[in-house]
């Protein structure tokens, strides 16, 4: 059953990280190259080989940075996250499974150890910029953190559903 979306948000990483990981890539390979050239003759097939797994694992992460979207979607029924091509289902939160609901600054890398999906356990984030998110405390105590760049349109629309508790930590 197909329910209403009150609000959708995307977010990307930035074109400039993207494009700094592309351009490491290249050189990286670049650079490999160059080494396979003034090698000795038994070394060039396993240097060879390193050069050619190097470049799939950096074309790989260069292609998930490049890819990689989180979409937040607010619906009468709960709160949506994806993250594809990590995640390409929805993580869906049901409003009667929500114990706290606000928006609050965090720490990216001081709380969550970085971008993407980041945490431990039962504490989550989804995040590919900034430092606001929407914080869900779940009735069985674990904890989601969306990242948002649009935190006055998400209480807005979190406000009149009155599912914005204000009066938690923020």
């Amino acid at each position: 059953m197909e329910t209403e979306i009150l609000f959708e948000e995307t977010q990307q990483f930035s074109k400039t990280g993207s494009r700094t990981i592309t351009k490491v890539t290249c050189i990286l390979f670049l650079i490999g190259s160059i080494l396979i050239l003034f090698t000795n003759s038994e070394d060039k097939v396993q240097t060879s080989i390193g050069l050619f797994v190097s470049s799939i694992i950096s074309g790989g992460i260069s292609f998930i940075f490049n890819k990689a979207k989180l979409i937040m979607q607010i619906r009468t029924d709960g709160i949506y996250v994806s993250f594809p091509p990590l995640r390409n289902s929805f993580t869906i939160c049901y409003w009667e499974n929500i114990d706290k609901l606000f928006i609050r600054e965090y720490n990216p890398l001081g709380e969550y150890g970085g971008w993407g999906i980041k945490g431990r356990g039962n504490n989550l984030a989804y995040n590919v910029s900034g430092n606001i998110g929407i914080q869900l405390v779940l009735i069985n105590d674990s904890k989601l953190l969306i990242g948002t760049n649009q935190p006055e349109e998400i209480a807005s629309v979190l406000t009149r559903l009155g599912k914005l508790d204000y009066l938690t930590e923020q």
